[in-house]
Parts: C-alpha cells; structure tokens; sequence
C-alpha cells in the first residue's frame, strides 16, 4: 500500500471521527439544502489541524486562511460530498470576520487515494498569493459554476461563490445557529485591520 493510499484511509476515518455514520452514506442534511449531503462536526478547528498532521503540505496554506488568522473568529466545520469533487470529503470552515462578524467560508478539499487534499480560500492582502496545495477562492467558483453547486454564478467573466459568504438562515440546526451568534458578537468585538 502507498503512503498516499496510507494517509488517505486515516483521512476518511478521520472525517467519520467528526461526522456520523448516517453522514457517510450521504443522509444527514443541513439547513435549507434539498440535497442531503452536508453535516455539522464539532466547534473546533482541530479537524483541520489534525488534516495537516496528516498532510504536512497543506501546512503554508492552512496558516493563510482566514480560520487560523487571530483577528477572526473560528465559527464551525461541515462536511459535504459535492459532485464537483467527485464524492470526495469537502470541510467547510467557517468563521465571522472581525469589526461586523459577518462570516467566510473557506474549503479543504479531502484527498483521493491517488492525491493530495488541496484548500480553496481567498489569501490575506498583504500575502496575495496561495500556498503550494492552495487554490484561490474564484478559482472553486470556476468548478462550482459547472456543477452547479455551493451557490455559484458569474459576475461578468468571473465565476463567484455565493457559500463563500453563509448567512446564519443557510443553516437549520440550532446548535450551529447558537455557535455562528456566539462567534459573530466575540468578531464583532475585535477592531478590523485598516
């Protein structure tokens, strides 16, 4: 068995760590979605954490997304099994930005038995460029766009990604809605950088 074969079975097992059983034959839904292909895991970040202990390459763009910035505020992680990534483990990690808490959703894209796991966010400014295993935000919205999914659609020649700014109403379960109210008014509380 390969090393990536290796890590990609401790990936999956991983996720089953912090989703349900129920979740991974693809019926457990979250908020408004008509396609039950989501689940909420638990409010830590230590899911990601633990994913670049698998994946040492991810490690440069994990410290660029906004998740790991001190300034904002880490909301929560969920799961989907989206077409665009051909059923593979996709973590949303959602956090509230600081000054107006409005949050940011950034994804890590689960390996394949064959491949490395690869992140999608929007890098800091100051940075203006993604990581080895990164890819920029727009960039999912391209392959979101042709399926479909995570609320894409084109703003003139660009494609955009509605889901890259949730709203609280997008998700039904209460226990998301509380930690997404507790973690907006803790971002709202922290000066935004100039």
């Amino acid at each position: 068995m390969s090393d990536l074969e290796t890590r990609f079975i401790a990936y999956n097992s991983l996720v089953r760590e912090y989703t349900s059983e129920t979740f991974a034959n693809g019926s457990v839904p979250t908020g408004m979605s008509s396609v039950p292909t989501m689940c909420v895991a638990s409010p830590t970040s230590t899911f990601v954490e633990r994913v670049v202990s698998l994946y040492g390459e991810l490690g440069v763009d994990a410290r660029l997304m906004k998740f790991s910035n001190a300034d904002y505020t880490y909301v929560d992680t969920i799961f989907t099994r989206p077409a665009l990534a051909a059923g593979r483990f996709v973590a949303g990690i959602i956090s509230a930005r600081p000054g107006d808490g409005e949050l940011r959703q950034e994804w890590i894209v689960g390996p394949s038995s064959a491949s490395l796991p690869r992140a999608y966010y929007t890098p800091p400014p100051w940075v203006g460029h993604v990581g080895p295993r990164g890819g920029h935000t727009n960039e999912l919205a391209a392959i979101a766009f042709k399926t479909s999914e995570f609320g894409a659609w084109m703003n003139g020649r660009h494609a955009r990604v509605a889901d890259h700014w949730p709203t609280r109403e997008q998700f039904g379960e209460q226990l998301l809605r509380d930690r997404i109210d507790a973690a907006q008014m803790r971002a709202r509380a922290v000066r935004r950088r100039p």
